[in-house]
This record gives structure tokens, sequence and C-alpha cells, in this order.
């Protein structure tokens, strides 16, 4: 499956070529083949004849199957799972990766430790072809050729998958946004990565944002808008649009983690954030001046597994480029930051890769990176919420009732939320569209209460939590529905 997942939607990519016949047939796991759903899949001229299904109405975290028929005969088949519920705690795994070249390892034994893991996702971070050119035909043929390796075929057809690229699979090495030919390499990965958006309307790339459960990750495009290095203002990876784009979404996210994902990293290699200070500072001084908590950086590029804490005491920090003294971190964003890499399961002799587990219905929920080098666990790490709060932030963080679900009036339902920081008593409220309704004061914030749902059918309710003293609220994320009581 090289396709995304929604918790009701998901896509399956598959290339057969021109004039071919292309079905999809898919469904639950354990389900018996004659009952699939069929889906046609034709090939896409605009897109290289690739084949894209689209499947709606899935149910959220579940398991699926399903196999590909390609003129009236079985060629594929492969499994996903569907995401949780947004904005709701869960616990789940998923494969961080990056830099894969068939001219460095022909047999990429790495993917075949990767296949046993019980993993929900994988988010590939760039050079995931050694093409080094933006020609379309050739990066197809790179494409082509590493998804010919069969153990690479086989985790892909195992779970969603989400791609960024770096240079190597942008253009030639270290290459930017002056790159000749830069739009042929976007409409190729347009062509084999079927990412939930590219980029903006005006402003193209490959970045975009999701959702897993409730933690938001913010995929960059780190080469499409990159001008040279330096400390000028107008020296950037980003670009001013994405830029404003990111700052936008980590300001408006209700997720407890906010990752930040790319193709580089902060401080390692020569392609690192530490060439573009002005940009990183000013992205460091958005988060600290709105208390952004929770935000983390991923990347690849430089071919180790790595945990980096970097904070007021760290040594091993990039220095500013204009004078002498260190660049404080912690000063900078108001909490340490992180900068974690996965990088080199095929380029570098160790082939290093990782597996995340994220724990988000824990009190302090948890980011654990379990890196590994030769199929063996390497070392692990363990990223707490807590590490990445400002002092004194707190917040309230609605998670059920959820988005379209249907209550019926006279139902008791649990009114559930996660709080950030130390937060005492609370109020609850409801909303169907015209005006905030008390439901509870002074409530003692144990994270839930058993809600009667009053008998106010509507479309449009929103749950509100409020700390007592009334500096705080959060409220839900999207409407649900209240029905009329059942007979």
């Amino acid at each position: 499956m090289v396709g995304h997942a929604t918790h009701t939607k998901a896509t399956i990519w598959y290339y057969a070529g021109k004039d071919k016949t292309v079905e999809l047939r898919y469904g639950l796991k354990g389900t018996a083949t004659d009952n699939f759903k069929k889906q046609s899949m034709p090939p896409r001229p605009q897109n290289n004849f690739t084949s894209l299904a689209e499947l709606t109405g899935l149910t959220p975290a579940t398991n699926y199957q399903y196999h590909v028929w390609v003129d009236g005969a079985k060629l594929g088949e492969g499994s996903f799972s569907t995401a949780p519920i947004p904005h709701q705690p869960a616990e789940y795994n998923y494969l961080f990766a990056s830099c894969i070249s068939l001219k460095v390892s022909k047999d990429q034994k790495a993917w075949n430790a990767v296949i046993k893991e019980n993993y929900d996702f994988q988010m590939f971070h760039g050079d995931n072809v050694y093409a080094d050119n933006t020609s379309h035909s050739v990066l197809w043929g790179h494409h082509m050729e590493q998804r010919n390796v069969g153990n690479f075929a086989a985790v892909l057809t195992r779970a969603p998958t989400f791609a960024t690229w770096d240079d190597h699979d942008f253009g030639p090495n270290n290459s930017d946004g002056s790159a000749s030919g830069k739009e042929d390499s976007l409409r190729l990965f347009k062509d084999v990565w079927s990412n939930p958006s590219y980029g903006l309307p005006d402003a193209p790339g490959v970045f975009y944002t999701y959702m897993w459960g409730d933690v938001q990750y913010f995929v960059l495009d780190n080469r499409y808008h990159r001008t040279d290095k330096g400390s000028d203002a107008t020296n950037t990876q980003l670009g001013v649009k994405q830029r404003d784009w990111l700052l936008d979404g980590l300001k408006k996210s209700r997720a407890p983690f906010k990752v930040i994902l790319s193709g580089g990293s902060i401080q390692r290699g020569s392609e690192k954030w530490a060439e573009y200070e002005v940009e990183f500072k000013a992205i460091m001084n958005f988060i600290r001046d709105n208390k952004i908590y929770g935000v983390m950086f991923q990347g690849g590029d430089v071919h180790i597994v790595y945990f980096k804490k970097y904070d007021d005491n760290a040594q091993d920090v990039f220095r500013d480029i204009t004078r002498p003294s260190l660049l404080q971190y912690e000063t900078e964003m108001g909490y340490p930051v992180y900068d974690i890499i996965s990088s080199g399961i095929a380029k570098h002799a160790k082939r290093p890769w990782s597996i995340v587990n994220v724990n988000t219905k824990l009190a302090d929920p948890t980011m654990t990176f379990r890196f590994y080098e030769l199929e063996k666990l390497k070392e692990e790490h363990v990223l707490r919420l807590s590490d990445l709060m400002h002092a004194g932030v707190k917040d309230l963080l609605p998670n059920s009732p959820f988005y379209e679900q249907q209550l019926a009036a006279g139902s008791t339902h649990p009114i559930t939320w996660t709080t950030i920081g130390k937060v005492g008593s609370v109020n609850l409220d409801y909303n169907t569209g015209e005006e905030w309704i008390s439901i509870e004061t002074g409530l003692t914030n144990s994270g839930s209460y058993e809600w009667t749902v009053p008998n106010s059918p509507s479309t449009t309710v929103k749950i509100r939590v409020r700390d007592a003293d009334g500096t705080i609220a959060g409220e839900s994320q999207g409407h649900f529905e209240i029905t009329r009581a059942l007979p």
C-alpha cells in the first residue's frame, strides 16, 4: 500500500501501466474474500498511468485487507489500519526511516526486520531514492526500481505511508529552490506518493499536515523553496508562505504533541537548520511567545540514529553565525529543543531505523523512540509531554463526545478531556449553536463526567471545559449531534 489513511478514509496506489483494467477488492481483515467490496481504479494518464483508489466510509482504528486485480488476475495484496478517532487519546507505533539507496544496498536487509514489527503507519523522511536528478523519467526509473525490491515492496503493502523528500529525490546533491526542473520533481513525487495533500494553492511543494489520534504531524518541504545558506532574514529552508502555514498550524493545533518532520535536521550534517539561524530562531520565538507546548523535531539525511536534547546547558549547540556566543535553545523556545534523527536504513552499513511508540492515554503522554542498527535495538529514549512545556502552562482538551458522533437525547454519555499542566476544578458547558449552557460547575478535575444528554436536538453541538478560575477553556474539535430520544 503506497497510500495514506485517516480514521474514515484510505488510498491505495498501484502501478499496472497503460491500457490495463485495474480493480481493488477490500474488506475487514478476516472477512471472506467473496464479501469484499469492489472498486475500479483505472490508470490515470495525468499521473504516469498509476492507479489510485480512494476508500471512504471506513471505521476508525480498524484493520482492513485488500487485493489488486489487473486484467482479471490477482497481482497484489496487502493490509492496513485506519487511524484512531482524531483528538482522542491513543496508543500506537510508527516506523521512522529515511535514506534508501540501491546503489549502496542491493539486498536492503533492514526491511526484513522492519516487516516483523507491529506498527500502524510509516513515515519516510526523504532521500527515498538517490536519483540526484530533477528529470521526471529518471526519477520514475529510480522509484520503480526501488519498488521492485521484494522486501521493500512488502513493507509498502502492510501500513499507510506518509513521505517527504530531501535533496537526492528532489534534485542533485545539496540542491535548493534554484534547481532547474524542480516542477518535474514535484510532479513525479505526486505520481508515486499518495500523501494527504501537497503544499498550498500559491505555494507548491510536498508539505502537509495530518492527525493520528490526538497527535498532529507537520510534514515540511525543506527543498522546493530553499535559498542559499546564510544569516540574513531572507535565507530560508521553507519559504515565507510555508513558514507562515507552519506557524499558523502550530498556534491553532489542539494536539498534545506537535511533531515537525523534515528531510533534514537541526544540528547535524551540512544541510542543517543551523545554516538558517534567523528562520529557526523566528520559529522558536513564535513557539515561546505563543506558549505552544509539545513541539518536537524529527529528521533524516545524515545516516545515523540520534536523539539530542538542546537547552541552556547544552554544549553541542550550533553557533550564532553573526556572533561568537552560543545560541541558547531554551531561552529562544522556552523549553528544550529535541533533534531526533532516523536515517540510513538502506544507505549506511549499520542500517539505522526507528520505531516510535506514542501513548497519549497516560497522565503524562509519552513518545518512546526505539533506535535500531544492524536489525538490533541500539538504544531507547522516552520523551514526555512534561519535557516540552513552558513553566506554568495549562490547557484543557475535550476528547469526547467527538466530531460527528450521534448521541440520543436522554442517554448517558461520558464527557472526557485531557488536562495539560496543573488544573484544579473545572466547569462544563454545551452549545447547540446559539449560546453556552452550563452542565456543571466546580467539578473535581478527574478528566471525565457522566453526562445525561439533554433533549436539545441539534447537529451543531459542542462541549466546553473551563477551569474554575476562568483563565483557560477548551472546546470540542468540530460538532457532534444530539438526536431525538429513542422510543
